[in-house]
């Protein structure tokens, strides 16, 4: 039982893992981009809005 438990953890490590490699620069660009958008884009935003 021991070993069927440390083997689906060292799964889901894994898993875990891969998925974080994969998923993180474009999460981190995705944050930074935002970021930067919102505040230097923020009143030409508006504006579109707005006329």
């Amino acid at each position: 039982m021991g070993d069927i438990i440390q083997r689906e953890a060292i799964y889901l490590w894994y898993y875990i893992s891969v998925l974080f490699k994969q998923i993180a620069p474009y999460w981190a660009t995705g944050i930074l981009l935002g970021s930067v958008i919102s505040v230097f884009g923020k009143n030409r935003i508006h504006s579109l809005f707005t006329t």
